[in-house]
């Protein structure tokens, strides 16, 4: 009896977890950030360049190639 019981509980928990997990709004807009304007974006990508080519314990510029290629 008790068996019985314990797996009838045991399908409806799953089942409302794969419920949950399937009704989830994943692409609700409150959950993303928002856009952020090209010249902030511009800005903040010169100021950490900035930072890196002022610490020498940072290498980045070895990945860059050093003239335009094809």
């Amino acid at each position: 009896m008790f068996r019985k019981l314990r797996t009838a509980a045991a399908v409806v928990l799953v089942t409302l977890a794969a419920a949950a997990l399937y009704l989830w709004p994943l692409d609700d807009d409150a959950l993303r950030p928002p856009a952020e304007p090209m010249s902030t974006a511009t800005v903040r990508i010169a100021v950490q360049a900035a930072q890196e080519r002022a610490d020498p314990g940072i290498r980045s510029e070895r990945f860059v190639h050093p003239r335009p290629s094809e």
